[in-house]
């Protein structure tokens, strides 16, 4: 068992200093500054005693702390060329600086030299939106972003713990706002792109093969072999390393939302929502840890949703309102996405034992609603047709280290995370 205590501290400031200038105030900015620090520490102990016993892991006391501090400006301006056509655009300049200092006393510690990290950079925002008539509206944007350089977050040797480059994103969207008849069918859909330089992501069985006390260890991908002779660990499996590497990679999809009252009192909305990841190395190879299998699912490339609702007025001027909601997530692949050795190619992630088969899940709800509105009665329900899906699966997969045949085996020690069962709730809300 683990006794752990966290501790964290932060403060946060932020001015902005708003304005219109011009004619009829069509030139409108806001410029500000933001400030952030935090100061946070991780304490736990560990008692492991099976592996005492062995003397293959003996236990540590952990102490870690970190730091971050964020230093940022940033500008935006809107100018309005016309009633209908618009034009934005703004600025931000980050200056960031964490640091990690790692103590897993006594064998790994580093206490004395803090892991510093951090990077500065601008980014930029700009947009266009021309309102063509009351009932269309138009938009094209632009604009970049990033993740901070973070750190390693479990490490098991003292040169495990470096710097993870950042994440930078392009990301270009187009898109449309447009109501028909009589504004009883509204239609809202965007085009997307996002170019990442680099996407950031785990790479699975790798190992350290370099003495712990390295500050500088090579990444060895052995894919459940053994280290190579010369190496501290050769004929073993070495030290585990949970390794992350970057690679550049485009996300491209497309989003449509719809919302129509076709009748009185009956609403029906629906969306559906499309995208799709490429890595822009594709080249596999025994050392490529970045190369992506084409046709990899990270992620669900469909979901969707259905919702009808009705109101019936009565009388008295009371609703009761039943609803019916469908939501539906296409499959998305737990095996490996990386290329296999020797021949460095992939055998297709296959349903079930190397997936999270797609899945529709249907909720519904009926609720009262009296005259004056002043409280509401629901009687709710979740998943009501108790369907089963994973949420989080591990693949039934074994790699052969020699050859890189990937074989199903017995599903025995497949972890996951499994879906919430049918529930159904009464909630009563009151306004005063």
């Amino acid at each position: 068992q683990t006794h752990y205590i966290q501790n964290h501290d932060e403060q946060q400031f932020e001015v902005q200093f708003n304005g219109a200038v011009g004619d009829a105030d069509r030139l409108g900015w806001t410029a500000g500054l933001f400030y952030f620090d935090s100061e946070s520490r991780a304490y736990n102990t560990t008692e492991f005693e099976a592996f005492n016993y062995t003397g293959g892991l003996l236990n540590f006391v952990a102490n870690d702390g970190y730091t971050t501090e964020n230093k940022s400006a940033f500008v935006h301006v809107t100018y309005d060329f016309t009633e209908r056509l618009r034009v934005s655009g703004g600025a931000r300049y980050t200056d960031e600086t964490k640091t990690n200092t790692f103590d897993h006393g006594p064998a790994l510690n580093r206490s004395d030299v803090p892991l510093v990290f951090g990077d500065s950079r601008t980014d930029w925002k700009v947009s266009v939106d021309f309102q063509l008539n009351d009932s269309m509206f138009l938009y094209a944007q632009a604009a970049t972003g990033f993740t901070s350089e973070s750190a390693t977050p479990r490490i098991f040797t003292v040169g495990q713990l470096m710097a993870l480059k950042g994440e930078e994103l392009l990301s270009e969207e187009i898109g449309a706002k447009l109501e028909f008849l009589d504004n009883r069918l509204r239609v809202n859909a965007a085009i997307f792109t996002s170019d990442y330089d680099p996407r950031i992501r785990q790479t699975g069985r790798v190992n350290q093969c370099a003495a712990p006390t390295q500050s500088n260890p090579i990444p060895y991908r052995l894919q459940g072999g053994t280290c190579p002779p010369g190496t501290f660990f050769a004929g073993s499996t070495g030290l585990p390393w949970f390794y992350y590497d970057n690679s550049p990679g485009t996300l491209d999809g497309y989003e449509v939302e719809l919302t129509a009252t076709p009748v009185e009192r009956l609403m029906i909305n629906f969306s559906l929502g499309q995208n799709e990841y490429e890595n822009t190395n594709n080249e596999p190879g025994p050392t490529n840890f970045t190369y992506i299998a084409p046709g990899y699912l990270f992620q669900p490339e469909f979901n969707s949703s259905l919702g009808i609702q009705y109101d019936f007025q009565f009388g008295n001027g009371g609703v009761l309102s039943p609803r019916i909601d469908a939501f539906y997530q296409s499959e998305r692949h737990t095996g490996p996405a990386n290329a296999r050795p020797p021949a460095h190619e992939i055998t297709a992630n296959t349903c079930p034992t190397q997936c999270i088969q797609d899945y529709t899940v249907f909720n519904a709800r009926l609720t009262y609603q009296p005259p004056n509105r002043d409280w509401r009665l629901a009687l709710w329900g979740t998943n009501i047709t108790d369907e089963f899906y994973w949420q989080q699966y591990s693949p039934e997969i074994t790699v052969n280290a020699t050859t890189g045949a990937i074989t199903s085996t017995a599903p025995f020690g497949r972890t996951g995370v499994a879906s919430p069962p049918r529930e159904w709730a009464l909630t009563i809300e009151k306004d005063f």
